[in-house]
Order: C-alpha cells, then sequence, then structure tokens
C-alpha cells in the first residue's frame, strides 16, 4: 500500500522533548505552533481505514507493521519530537500512540 501524500512538514531541530497527543476538532488549529496534524492525508495519516480494515485496534496495528516498512517516515520521526500530534481520533486510540510511541525512542 502506498503511504499517503501531502502534508509534509518542515524538518524541526532535534529536541529532548517528549512527544505529546492533543486532540484538535478543526484542522486549522493544528497549524498552531508546536503542533502537526498527522491524520489523513499528512504524510503521517493512517492508511488503514476502521471498519474496512478492521476494527480501532486492528487498524493501529496494521499502521505499526506498515510504518516499519516506510524509511522515509522513520527517518522523519525526529520532526515530531518536542511536538504535539493532533488527530481527529484522539483521545480514542490512534496510530499517533504509535508515532508517540517511535519518536520517543529516536
Amino acid at each position: 500500500m502506498a503511504p499517503p501524500r501531502g502534508g509534509a512538514t518542515p524538518h524541526a531541530e532535534r529536541s529532548t522533548e517528549d512527544v505529546q497527543s492533543s486532540q484538535c476538532p478543526h484542522r486549522r488549529e493544528s497549524a498552531a505552533p508546536g503542533r502537526v496534524y498527522i491524520g489523513r492525508p499528512s504524510k503521517w495519516g493512517n492508511p488503514f481505514v476502521i471498519g474496512r480494515d478492521g476494527s480501532r485496534e486492528e487498524v493501529i496495528e496494521k499502521y505499526r507493521a506498515w510504518l516499519a516498512s516506510q524509511p522515509e517516515l522513520l527517518d522523519a520521526l525526529d520532526e515530531l519530537r518536542g511536538r504535539d500530534l493532533v488527530c481527529w481520533c484522539a483521545p480514542q486510540g490512534c496510530h499517533g500512540d504509535v508515532l508517540i510511541e517511535l519518536a520517543n525512542q529516536v
């Protein structure tokens, strides 16, 4: 499956701060300083859809497996450090939880 398109974020300086999640009901609010929108159609978006591709938990695990095969995204995880990740599904389980986990290991 091809990675999601668009929504590239500028590369940020490496931060020692952990990544956190946040909820943003309107995408325009994700442009606030320190926030990165990770939903579709950003490059961080989950290509797996709840219902069509499985339950919430299943599509999150599919995203984890898919992300492991995306070297360009793995190399870009540092862009997320010190930023709030914004997605429509927060505060429910979200692929952003995978990004938080991996970015905080970088």
